[in-house]
């Protein structure tokens, strides 16, 4: 098992029109090795990504703060370029799935807003831990 199997947020950089990369949290599950986000319609990263389908996916537990041995820092930056997906029935699994993963229940939040699926399968993957000294 790696740190992308845990409920950890996730750091999603896309590329807005003035070329600076926009940067925010999300949360994510993996299915074998494509990671799954769901966005809202209202999300910059979601314009961002019609216009430039070229994502990063930042994943990192930094226990340098933490006093006592063991403490680390452990990465995965995974790169690609998404496919993204309004299918009804895919949008409401996954945002289910996700959201087990971190509330350990579903949500309403689908409701609130419309929702896209966001695919990223890594083409680049860069990893870094260490605790391992």
């Amino acid at each position: 098992a790696t740190h992308l199997d845990e409920s950890l947020g996730a750091r999603l950089a896309t590329n807005r029109s003035d070329g600076f990369p926009h940067v925010t949290p999300v949360w994510f599950i993996r299915d074998g090795t494509r990671v799954l986000i769901t966005l809202g319609e209202r999300r910059r990263h979601l314009r961002n990504l019609r216009a430039d389908p070229r994502a990063t996916l930042l994943v990192d537990i930094d226990e340098r703060s933490e006093p006592g041995p063991g403490t680390a820092v452990r990465a995965a930056m995974l790169s690609a370029a998404v496919e993204l997906s309004a299918d009804a029935d895919a949008v409401a699994h996954w945002a289910g799935r996700i959201d087990e993963r971190y509330l350990g229940t579903t949500s309403d939040a689908l409701a609130a807003e419309g929702y896209t699926l966001v695919i990223l399968e890594p083409t680049v993957i860069l990893s870094w831990d260490f605790s391992k000294s």
